[in-house]
């Protein structure tokens, strides 16, 4: 059911805002750059970003069931491979996997796994959608921007 929940999954939202505050200065020049994408696509990845930000409030935490747990071990793996893919560019830019496309755009697609894990604890279809769609959107923008297109 959707609706306002004094606990809801907004705060598996939290981790994620403010690891990206800490660290997002960290990260290589690029990552955050509108550089040769088409504004339509800027403004619709930030539409986008606000709606799987701020959709999770809606979502009661749900961790009693299966869909809730198998969710929380998703959201799990996906905080931490997101967090990783952002060490590996701040910390190991030398590396082979952190020059090539897949590693430069993890911090891009990673955020589909704990969104994944957060549909499923909040058991929302919707948010789920609304995650591959921004995931899609912001991978490409990345894409866009270091010219892998």
């Amino acid at each position: 059911m959707l609706g306002l929940q004094v606990v809801n999954c907004f705060l598996l939202v939290i981790p994620v805002l403010l690891w990206n505050a800490l660290f997002s200065d960290k990260l290589p020049e690029g990552y955050f750059s509108d550089a040769r994408v088409p504004r339509v696509i800027v403004n619709l990845e930030k539409t986008l970003r606000l709606l799987v930000l701020g959709f999770p409030i809606l979502l009661p935490l749900q961790v009693d069931d299966l869909y809730g747990t198998a969710g929380l071990a998703v959201y799990v793996v996906g905080l931490v491979s997101y967090c990783a893919s952002w060490v590996m560019q701040m910390y190991n830019r030398e590396t082979r996997w952190s020059q090539s496309a897949i590693g430069i755009l993890a911090p891009a697609y990673t955020v589909l796994i704990w969104m994944v894990g957060i549909a499923l604890i909040g058991h929302s279809g919707v948010y789920a959608l609304l995650a591959v769609v921004f995931t899609f959107i912001h991978t490409w923008h990345k894409v866009m921007v270091f010219g892998f297109s």
